[in-house]
């Protein structure tokens, strides 16, 4: 069964479970890098305050790939629908958003590219950075999970406020989250960052780091505190790797790393290694120990 003949029966199935007393809509989600899923909202009242988005897409391969009866898709799909708890915490969140002061606490920076998203910066509040774009998120986390959505030109203009005050506001928010260098082991480091060529001088000879967030989750924001990125890489060089959104890679520019070497790398982690969703650059940036600064060096 392919994926258009599986979704016509799902939603069929899906109305007789709930013996046709639901809305049924599939509409695009638009996520980042044009990642683009069928999402699937079930309304069971025109009170309902909150609707979550099923991907479509997802529930189609975990039914193949697990080989599972579509009555039992189904059936889980309907539970996660169902869960009052969780519905009623995002209502909360929900009823937060318009409020700046409710929220102001909870906004925070995500990177992410500018070429190929240019259809979702079209609708939310952004901020350049080198070659690219800082983007916002309410995000609030209690024992039931993580909610957030992405601050729009539409929730800026209920807030009041322009979008320096809230880029302002989100490098605050930055600066309470927990950020560290974690020392790679040098000898995997040269063999996945270095040329793999038999040079007895590459081993030892430079030192990476990842800055990774407590979360490990949206790491590579981390460079957007200056202050933070002063206290780490001190006084010295380094190659900046921002093939993912969730870390930045620190290599020491020691003089010996052959830069052309390092884009092939981060094409070869982008096609093998990095989920297209989650890709972030495709070419490494330089900091500079003397002015503290991450620029574009090639």
């Amino acid at each position: 069964m392919n994926y258009e003949e599986f979704k016509e029966v799902f939603l069929k199935e899906i109305q007789k479970h709930y013996d046709g007393s639901v809305v049924i809509e599939i509409k695009p989600v638009l996520r980042n890098n044009n990642y683009q899923y069928d999402g699937l909202y079930i309304t069971k009242s025109s009170s309902d305050k909150v609707t979550p988005i099923i991907n479509m897409n997802q529930v189609y391969e975990r039914c193949i790939n697990e080989r599972l009866e579509l009555k039992q898709c189904v059936i889980q799909v309907c539970q996660f629908r169902d869960e009052d708890h969780s519905n009623e915490s995002m209502a909360e969140f929900i009823n937060k958003l318009t409020n700046w002061e409710e929220v102001k606490e909870m906004v925070y920076p995500v990177l992410i590219a500018t070429k190929g998203n240019e259809e979702l910066l079209s609708t939310l509040v952004t901020t350049p950075f080198l070659d690219l774009t800082v983007i916002y998120k309410v995000t609030e986390k209690d024992v039931n999970g993580e909610y957030s959505i992405k601050v729009s030109k539409a929730m800026l203009r209920k807030y009041g406020i322009i979008a320096e005050q809230l880029h302002e506001q989100a490098l605050k928010n930055l600066k309470r989250e927990t950020y560290q260098f974690i020392s790679m082991d040098m000898f995997a480091m040269v063999r996945y960052f270095l040329d793999n060529s038999n040079n007895e001088n590459r081993t030892g000879v430079s030192k990476m780091y990842i800055l990774t967030s407590e979360s490990l989750m949206y790491g590579a924001t981390g460079i957007l505190d200056k202050e933070l990125i002063k206290r780490l890489a001190g006084k010295k060089n380094y190659y900046v790797i921002l093939s993912s959104m969730h870390e930045a890679l620190f290599v020491q520019d020691d003089g010996e790393i052959d830069t052309d070497r390092l884009n092939e790398i981060i094409a070869d982690a982008h096609k093998h290694i990095v989920d297209k969703e989650e890709q972030l650059s495709d070419h490494y940036y330089h900091y500079s120990g003397e002015t503290g600064e991450i620029s574009l060096e090639n």
